[in-house]
């Protein structure tokens, strides 16, 4: 059958249904979706005889990690669908656009009746669980947010190596408040035997209790103790505005610094709420990429990003902040001590050609060659290979596998501290002392010329 589109009615980010308006003498929306938000907008009143085998099927997908969707179906009448487009595009106008015009888009996707499931297996990229794997060795809280029934994230979440086989795993999904408060209640009391006993953790958390959780100051406090000392916590059948408000909620509440990463339009509101937003390359679109502060063409390439790159600015950073203090202190005191040894009459004890040279050579030319050329540790070495006596860079194992142990020195701030700070201004002061005192009482000697008593340095 041949079907001409209509106009488009559904943005991905917004729901996690997408619908389509199809016309062949009958108007038809068909929608695919979550089986949470699917069912939720089912017929009550029809028949659907497939929904007990379905339920059962999507449990029997979810446990073994496919990730599931249900698609649905109504006939819309021509009238609606014209009052529906003519309201949808008035709204654009609108102050409150967006809310209006979900607001028409969800009361269009009502009644509909279950045409059947799917289950897809998404395959896991190369080296996903080993890069999880050492984010988690370098103290680096990894929290899932995603979409997928409970069974599927929990699954995808141990084959990636998020949940680990050590981990003991606290699991909320009550939709009852009262409910919820008594389950997180006990949840903190277990997650408390395991901090005693030095045992990791790990939270599921479901997005009904989630939007509980997140309107009751009381729980997210609960939540918020609660999932600050987990090592990896999962959320799922969240929505796109439920990722953002979770990383909003671990930077307002928690005070941490945030990396999110996507590859869909579904994680462009996370990845825009997060101090760091990472793209990924996918069969998704460049949503994800176009809103991102960094794009990898693989999740592996976040290794090296936060180990290696991050770790070499850090200290490239935090070097070159006590270099200034140094090179500036050191620089202005043989002037101050200047002023007081020629009566403050205003000269300046450096040749101005000095001076000059001084801000190029010295200040910018460090600066630059340091952030290009400073590698304190690298994992990768040139060797010269025996057979064509070609050089080629090759990776040292067991240097890489200790980079997750390094990630302290920039998570602890080591470098740049109040100490090395005093340290680099002491350093300077003494430098500033030598170079004027010096040239101050130097034995010089010339018969040729006669030379002031203070010489320029």
């Amino acid at each position: 059958f041949f079907f001409q589109a209509e106009d488009g009615i559904r943005d991905a980010q917004e729901s996690r249904g997408l619908g389509d308006v199809y016309k062949r003498q009958l108007v038809k929306l068909y929608i695919k979706g979550a089986d949470s938000i699917i069912r939720s907008r089912l017929h009550k009143r029809a028949m659907h005889p497939f929904l007990a085998n379905i339920d059962a099927k999507l449990l029997e997908f979810s446990r073994q990690g496919l990730r599931t969707l249900l698609i649905a179906m109504r006939v819309i009448d021509e009238g609606e669908l014209r009052n529906f487009t003519t309201q949808y595009l008035a709204a654009q106008s609108l102050p409150n656009r967006e809310e209006v015009q979900k607001g028409l888009v969800d009361a269009l996707e009502q009644d509909l009746h279950l045409l059947g499931a799917t289950a897809v297996e998404d395959k896991l990229q190369q080296n996903v669980p080993n890069t999880i794997r050492d984010l988690l060795r370098g103290n680096i809280k990894v929290w899932m947010l995603t979409g997928d029934k409970l069974e599927t994230a929990e699954n995808i979440a141990k084959s990636c190596k998020l949940i680990q086989p050590d981990f003991s795993i606290l699991r909320l999904s009550d939709t009852v408040p009262e409910i919820l408060e008594q389950s997180l209640k006990a949840h903190k009391e277990v997650y408390d035997q395991c901090v005693a006993q030095k045992m990791r953790k790990a939270f599921l958390v479901e997005a009904d209790a989630l939007a509980i959780i997140l309107k009751n100051e009381a729980l997210i406090k609960t939540f918020v103790e609660i999932g600050s000392g987990c090592e990896s916590v999962v959320c799922c059948r969240v929505s796109p505005k439920q990722k953002a408000e979770v990383v909003r909620l671990i930077k307002n509440k928690m005070n941490k610094i945030t990396l999110a990463i996507g590859d869909g339009a579904n994680d462009v509101n996370m990845i825009q709420e997060a101090h760091i937003g990472v793209g990924l390359y996918g069969n998704e679109g460049m949503r994800a990429v176009q809103a991102s502060d960094y794009a990898l063409t693989e999740f592996q390439g976040l290794w090296r990003l936060v180990f290696v790159h991050g770790h070499w600015c850090y200290k490239r950073i935090a070097d070159m902040v006590l270099y200034f203090f140094y090179k500036n202190v050191m620089y202005a005191l043989p002037t101050l001590w200047y002023a007081f040894i020629s009566a403050f009459n205003g000269r300046s004890p450096y040749d101005n050609l000095y001076s000059t040279f001084f801000q190029i050579l010295f200040t910018a030319f460090p600066v630059i060659i340091r952030a290009i050329y400073d590698q304190d540790i690298n994992y990768k070495t040139v060797i010269k290979d025996q057979v064509s006596g070609r050089h080629k860079i090759v990776d040292r194992p067991l240097v890489k596998d200790q980079f997750p142990n390094f990630y302290y020195i920039s998570q602890k701030a080591t470098i740049f501290t109040w100490r090395n700070l005093i340290l680099w201004m002491i350093n300077g002061i003494v430098h500033g002392l030598a170079i004027i005192f010096i040239s101050y009482y130097a034995p010089v000697s010339y018969t040729h010329l006669t030379l002031p008593t203070i010489y320029s340095v």
